[in-house]
């Protein structure tokens, strides 16, 4: 089944995402027990408390891997995630890194009633993502917005500026395989992914692969030395641990 894709304008519109509202509503209440979306074990180790924090704002780079990554983890528990502002996305590229299509929701061309949509979507799912196609609003709507998120337990991830974010998440750095000399197919992506989280000093590192196979684990421990007679030097050891796929 492919996602749900809102095309219309003015009254028809929200006449379907209050329709969506109600339906996910009869299917899901928000689990405000728990504090934190969850997401693939991967990616556990850039967040505080294992995951996007309930009721939060983060900040969110370029690089769909990277959005991939963060949206697969909720989506393959069974949470809804709308994405507004975003057209041409590469869904295939989406269900490789594991994302359930089935849970997206799509709104690629809001116009100007972008923040409206991302406001009606935050009201009904319980993680949003969205890219500004304009000045952001006031700090009054935004605070307000923040507030409804609060309240439902909901998680906005914005592709860009939002004051007052409880993080930033990026791709620190980025390497591809599958290249030969001058030949071959690009078959996987190794990313470190960070989180700058406010109330930290220092970003949170992640070493992930990220192929067809879904997404993977990259673990990095040093080799020390057992025979010092040996002429090799000590190196990295690398083990890839298949998380999610």
């Amino acid at each position: 089944m492919p996602p749900l894709t809102l095309r219309p304008s003015g009254e028809t519109r929200r006449a379907r995402v209050e329709a969506l509202r109600r339906g996910i509503q009869q299917m899901e209440s928000p689990e405000l027990d728990h504090p934190v979306l969850p997401t693939l074990p991967a990616l556990e180790g850039l967040f505080p408390g294992g995951g996007l924090r309930r009721g939060m704002v983060y900040q969110l780079a370029e690089g769909r891997s990277l959005l991939w990554s963060l949206l697969a983890g909720p989506s393959q528990a069974g949470h809804w995630i709308g994405i507004v502002g975003m057209g041409n996305l590469g869904l295939h590229a989406a269900a490789d890194a594991g994302v359930d299509l089935d849970r997206l929701v799509l709104v690629p061309h809001p116009g100007a009633a972008w923040f409206d949509a991302t406001a009606t979507l935050a009201d009904a799912l319980d993680l949003v993502v969205m890219m500004p196609r304009g000045p952001l609003p006031s700090p009054a709507a935004r605070d307000r917005l923040q507030g409804r998120l609060r309240e439902r337990g909901g998680t906005l991830l914005v592709r860009g500026q939002w004051p007052g974010a409880e993080g930033q998440l990026s791709i620190h750095t980025r390497h591809w395989e599958g290249l030969g000399h001058g030949h071959g197919i690009l078959s996987q992506q190794q990313l470190t992914l960070a989180h700058q989280h406010r109330r930290e000093p220092r970003p949170r590192l992640v070493d992930i692969s990220l192929s067809a196979q879904g997404i993977e684990r990259i673990h990095r421990a040093p080799v020390h030395a057992l025979d010092t007679t040996s002429a090799a030097p000590a190196a990295t050891a690398h083990r890839v641990e298949r998380v999610a796929g």
